[in-house]
């Protein structure tokens, strides 16, 4: 089964560790396909760490889970969950993995930014909450008195090892 990295990036300004609200019940909201039939259509997808079910017969536990109505195959995809990073300052401007997903039958390769963010001043600690990052965000740091940016999103995804 291949694990699949989301791999992310921004110009971050006076803020750093950017990461989900809610890290449990953040909505990843991806676009995929089955890797089974070559001529499907993707299809949208939410995927989450608190919601879990029972593949048939497998006794194996998946966050998402889907049959494939062409080849009625049942597809999983598993949040790697020691693997939802923060995307860091200190590699700005860099692609950073933030999502790790183990992909049976399915394959990600589009991401929709969505849902509330979170994120910290890397020299005054001040705290920045509930961001929308569905367009260019800006605050302002009273502690250090300068602004605050995030901008030029950008994402990618890539095969990767579970650790």
């Amino acid at each position: 089964q291949p694990i699949f990295s989301l791999d992310v990036k921004w110009n971050l300004v006076n803020i750093t560790n950017l990461q989900p609200m809610d890290r449990e019940n953040f909505e990843w909201n991806l676009q995929a396909k089955c890797t089974n039939c070559p001529d499907e259509e993707g299809f949208s997808l939410e995927v989450n760490m608190s919601e879990e079910k029972e593949a048939p017969g497998s006794g194996k536990y998946a966050h998402f889970m889907k049959k494939c109505k062409l080849c009625w195959r049942v597809n999983t995809i598993t949040i790697v969950k020691d693997f939802v990073a923060p995307y860091t300052i200190y590699g700005n401007e860099r692609f950073q993995p933030v999502l790790k997903i183990d992909c049976n039958g399915i394959e990600p390769y589009e991401f929709h930014l969505r849902g509330l963010w979170k994120g910290v001043g890397p020299n005054s600690n001040t705290q920045f909450e509930n961001i929308d990052l569905n367009e260019e965000w800006t605050d302002y740091d009273e502690k250090i008195q300068e602004a605050v940016e995030i901008n030029s999103f950008d994402y990618r995804f890539t095969h990767a090892n579970k650790k």
